[in-house]
């Protein structure tokens, strides 16, 4: 009952900058999560250098990605922006970008066995950290650090026979200094 524009009306598609909605602390690094973006392949993500320019470091087709190469303590600035199947960049970014202090997260002990040379200790690996410090106490006693390890397990041979032992670990840095928090309750 009408007519109708025979050229129509044409509007080119430029996908909008992608929005990081979260940056979370984990075992494993810092956790980015952004909004999905129509009619695009896949996505850019981009970390400040020391001088202030942005440096490529992942290109995914997840909307989130966990950043292992971090350290403790160190403050990351990320952006992202969106590529098509060629890797080519189709969307602008924010040039501000968004900011984390990564903090390490507490270790957890996963394994404690009895061994004929001590008590074998074992826990989680995390992310951007130089290594661990074992800590054991027994009933009534304080924490007692036993070893500073780069490793994710270490045998107690201190530990004394017949006797309950706690124990707890946290993460260092490579100057010994401490850099997460620890369960105060032990395993």
């Amino acid at each position: 009952i009408s007519g109708f524009n025979s050229k129509g009306w044409s509007k080119k598609y430029t996908p909008v900058a992608p929005t990081i909605s979260k940056l979370e602390n984990t075992s494993g690094g810092i956790k980015l999560s952004w909004n999905k973006i129509a009619g695009v392949y896949g996505y850019r993500l981009y970390k400040k250098t020391s001088n202030g320019g942005w440096k490529r470091f992942k290109d995914t087709t997840a909307t989130s990605f966990i950043d292992k190469n971090i350290s403790a303590g160190k403050t990351v600035t990320y952006t992202i922006r969106c590529i098509d199947k060629n890797g080519k960049t189709v969307s602008g970014f924010n040039s501000k970008g968004w900011s984390k202090k990564y903090t390490a997260a507490t270790p957890k002990i996963t394994k404690l066995t009895n061994r004929s040379k001590g008590v074998s200790v074992t826990w989680n690996k995390v992310a951007g950290v130089y290594g661990y410090r074992l800590y054991r106490k027994y009933d009534g006693g304080s924490w007692t650090k036993v070893k500073d390890t780069t490793s994710t397990s270490f045998t107690d041979s201190g530990a004394k026979k017949g006797k309950k032992a706690t124990y707890t670990v946290r993460c260092i840095d490579r100057k010994g200094k401490t850099v997460s928090g620890f369960n105060s309750k032990g395993w």
